[in-house]
């Protein structure tokens, strides 16, 4: 027989293995989420799809192993032949081919891992190459350079942050730098928001309705937790990767997409990449858990292990049978904890998988922790996990305002709700006061910046103080001291320049076109809810320059008596939404000016949470200023101010050719908003539309041809 085709048959007839029936977990094996079970669990719904998988398992490998027996009886038939005519061969070639055999086998075996996650995770082109890592002065992955030292994220100068996001980054990312900030919730509200002026030395082109994209580092805690889970000590240790081409074309034009977030031949430290290029927090999908299950050792080695150390130490037979106990426990631990990884990674373990990994979002790290014998190599870390991810902000700033030097951004310090287990929150269960408070990654990492920029502020007022003191007493002595304490000066300014607080950014065009019109004249309906008024300000100030300029024209005109141009300025409607007046009615102040000088018409805030009475009282206040622009506050929800409205609104959109905008978040804002343009539509239109149906396809010709635009997020 063939030897390809007698490889390629024991390959089919390979037995497969059994998985375990799931065991009921131990009390410490808590995966940190609140959950009473998790990846090692769910014993009772389980226990029937284990045994039918093990016996449709069992009945396979029987009649596997009737084949394998006939095909063993006709290879021993054939050997004894082979034998017979090996005799008259010369002895030198049959020790060459033996010792090619065992060069071929142990290739097979270095490259076996690779070859699984490639074909479980790469396509027909990925498979065409491979990643190499080189470590600096030749150190393997477990050895630590210990004379790097890593600073705080981005607490270093400007030309250190340079080197470091260009080298990760290759210059895709721009540096920016707090300038200033705001809080713009009340001081008893229960969430905290921001507004953030971020200044770049390089100029940056963008148009309000665009979006500033902000790189966070992954959780320093994360970070430190999967290098300890790797082995890897600090992360110091500096690499360089790059991609091997298996038919040999290294041309750059054939870069693997699958590897194009890397940062290929650059000395890099692998802490960096764990912190800033890689999802390590991503939950893995089920193709990774197969992966993992890769990377265990083998019964068989371990047992041909044994067998060698049985054989070397026959004089120490006690030694020999407490490592062959610690042995015994070391593969019953590997082997269990791979047939779990096989069966989450099955379709007959989907639901388990989606019931623990899934529900309680157990991330990377955190499975890694729990499968504590997979030996996954960073090799495969780095071909298996994605990028990491930018988080992307409205931008609430013009360029006409702000210049394009400086962008605004607002956003909201989110908390992430910890819901895993089923406990009474209101309980007065002490083990309840333990539970960590969650945030999103991203603002809370823009908090903590700010935090920084603070402490940073207070340094500088300090060191201020003290220079300016020792300015006043060293006046009186003579010029020379002058001119020392002026070079001094200098250098604390330059000191300045370098201690700022950065941030990494890029700018992304808005993908819906949520732009403003090209014409001032188009009649504009904004409608927003918390920080989605984000994009509405960039609007407004963009707005109230454009008004500006016309003004200006026409006072210039008059001046040296011209005919003055007659400018149409359409309508510009505002419906901000928000809990209460005290605290998160953000940028109250810049919106009343705003209506002030004509740049929005007519001004609509709705407190949802507000007392009635207070807000009755309010407007009585606010109507017997007859010096004040109107201003309509309600009562509830949102879309109770739009339906009021709805007819003003309608004309507007037909009879203007007015456009609407909507921000906010898409269940809530996003679909509350649409049922009341549907009612709207149904009430107010003059093509005898009388169905939500018939209404809907209406608004989706609104969206097609761009007078309904929306911004809307999960």
């Amino acid at each position: 027989m063939n030897g390809k085709i007698e490889d390629e048959l024991k390959q089919d007839l390979k037995l497969e293995d059994l998985p375990t029936a799931p065991i009921q977990p131990e009390t410490d094996e808590c995966c940190g989420s609140g959950c009473i079970r998790c990846v090692y669990d769910i014993y009772e719904i389980q226990l029937e799809q284990y045994k039918k998988l093990v016996s449709k398992i069992e009945e396979r490998n029987k009649e596997k192993l009737e084949k394998i027996n006939q095909l063993n009886n006709n290879n021993n038939k054939n050997n004894n032949n082979n034998n017979n005519n090996n005799n008259n061969n010369n002895n030198n070639n049959n020790n060459n081919n033996n010792n090619n055999n065992n060069n071929n086998n142990k290739n097979e075996n270095e490259n076996n891992n690779y070859n699984i996650s490639s074909a479980i995770n790469n396509d027909s082109d990925d498979n065409e190459c491979d990643l190499v890592i080189e470590y600096e002065n030749n150190e393997n992955d477990s050895t630590i350079n210990k004379s790097s030292t890593s600073k705080n994220d981005l607490e270093n100068t400007l030309s250190e942050c340079n080197n470091l996001l260009n080298g990760l980054f290759k210059g895709e990312l721009n540096i920016g730098w707090i300038e200033s900030y705001k809080v713009l919730s009340g001081d008893n509200s229960p969430n905290r928001i921001y507004h953030l002026d971020i200044k770049t030395d390089e100029k940056v082109s963008y148009i309000p309705g665009d979006y500033i994209s902000i790189l966070a580092p992954n959780e320093s805690d994360l970070v430190n937790k999967l290098l300890k889970r790797l082995k890897l000590g600090d992360g110091n240790q500096r690499i360089k990767i790059n991609i091997i081409y298996k038919n040999n074309n290294n041309n750059n034009n054939n870069r693997n997409s699958k590897f194009s977030h890397l940062p290929l031949n650059n000395w890099v430290k692998i802490i960096d990449l764990f912190k800033w290029v890689l999802n390590i927090s991503y939950i893995p999908p089920q193709y990774f858990l197969r992966i993992l299950s890769e990377f265990y050792e083998t019964t068989n080695n371990n047992n041909n292990n044994n067998n060698n150390n049985n054989n070397n130490n026959n004089n120490n037979n006690n030694n020999n049978n407490n490592n062959n106990n610690n042995n015994n426990n070391n593969n019953n631990n590997n082997e269990d904890e791979r047939l779990k990884l096989i069966y989450l990674s099955s379709s007959q373990g989907k639901q388990l998988y989606n019931d623990t990994i899934v529900e309680h979002k157990i991330n990377l790290v955190s499975l890694l922790c729990k499968f504590k014998h997979c030996h996954i190599t960073l090799k495969n870390i780095l071909i298996n996990i994605p990028p990491h991810e930018t988080r992307k902000y409205s931008i609430s700033s013009s360029p006409l305002t702000s210049g394009n030097h400086n962008i605004h951004i607002t956003f909201n310090l989110v908390k992430i709700n910890n819901n895993n287990n089923n406990n009474n929150n209101n309980s007065n269960n002490n083990t309840n006061n333990t539970i960590k408070e969650k945030f999103g990654l991203c603002s809370h990492w823009m908090h903590n910046q700010i935090q920084l920029f603070k402490q940073l502020i207070n340094k500088n007022n300090n060191n201020n103080n003290k220079n300016n003191n020792n300015n006043n007493n060293n006046n009186n002595n003579n010029n020379n001291n002058n001119n020392n304490n002026n070079n001094n000066n200098n250098n604390n300014n330059n000191n300045n320049n370098e201690n700022k607080i950065y941030l990494p950014f890029s700018i992304e065009k808005s993908n819906s076109q949520f732009n403003l019109p090209d014409s001032l004249s188009t009649p504009i309906i904004l409608i927003a809810t918390g920080t989605g008024l984000a994009p509405f300000r960039s609007f407004l100030h963009h707005r109230y320059y454009q008004i500006q300029d016309l003004n200006n024209i026409n006072q210039e005109q008059k001046k040296n008596q011209q005919q003055q141009s007659e400018f149409n300025i359409g309508e510009c409607l505002l419906f901000f939404g928000c809990k209460r007046k005290d605290w998160d009615h953000i940028y109250s102040e810049e919106l009343k000016e705003f209506e002030k000088d004509g740049v929005i018409s007519k001004l609509f805030i709705s407190y949802s949470q507000q007392q009635q009475q207070q807000q009755q009282q309010e407007q009585q206040q606010q109507k017997s200023n007859e010096n004040q622009n109107e201003e309509y506050w309600s009562s509830g929800y949102i879309n109770k101010l739009i339906e009021d409205n709805g007819e003003m609104i309608y004309n507007l959109i037909i009879n203007k050719c007015g456009i609407i905008y909507v921000c906010g978040n898409r269940n809530k804002i996003g679909k509350s908003i649409n049922n009341s343009l549907i009612e709207i539509i149904k009430k107010f239109n003059n093509f005898n539309i009388k169905s939500d149906q018939e209404a809907e396809l209406l608004l989706e010709n609104w969206i097609k041809i761009g007078k309904y635009k929306r911004d809307v997020w999960n």
